[in-house]
């Protein structure tokens, strides 16, 4: 049922943002909702013996310098049919629905160390003309590769680091 909930609310909000224009700013905002949102912050606003009208006053008090009426008015439809237990699940959606719509395809990319901008900037640009669409790169640094990049994207893992590159070499010497 979490499922199906988020998946309706999520495509509710992204209706409105598409008619609005505002895909890009509110899914930066849910992203930002979902971190801010915390367990214990969810509990009070799900809270049975808050009354629904201190429930909104708390989210005008959190999000009205931050958000545009439109999403407050969007937490506060999720105050009054108790639903806001599934704002994470919603955030999660909103996202999915933004990949969907726009082709973009997510890729993990693993470092030995930090990569400069140039780096970033050269990788995703040959990712986005091998796959022929928009890429998004989530960097990791893993000291235990030494040296190269690892990129996970779809089912495909592109591996040019040193470990892969001596596990080969081995390999190829026991033959």
């Amino acid at each position: 049922m979490a499922d199906a909930v988020a998946k309706a609310y999520a495509m509710a909000l992204f209706e409105i943002a598409q008619d609005n224009d505002k895909c890009d700013e509110y899914r930066l905002i849910m992203r930002d909702i979902k971190k801010t949102s915390d367990e214990k912050f969810i509990q009070l606003l799900c809270h049975p013996k808050i009354s629904k009208q201190e429930k909104k006053a708390c989210i005008d008090k959190v999000y009205e310098d931050y958000l545009d009426p439109v999403l407050i008015h969007f937490l506060k439809v999720l105050i009054d049919k108790n639903r806001f237990r599934y704002i994470h699940a919603i955030c999660d959606e909103f996202d999915q629905i933004y990949i969907g719509h726009f082709n973009i395809i997510q890729a993990v990319v693993y470092s030995a160390g930090e990569l400069n901008e140039d780096e970033k900037s050269r990788l995703k640009k040959k990712l986005e003309k091998k796959y022929k669409c928009s890429i998004e790169c989530e960097y990791k640094i893993d000291p235990s590769l030494l040296a190269g990049i690892k990129v996970i994207i779809q089912d495909e893992v592109l591996d040019n680091t040193a470990v892969n590159r001596l596990k080969k070499m081995k390999a190829a010497s026991i033959r």
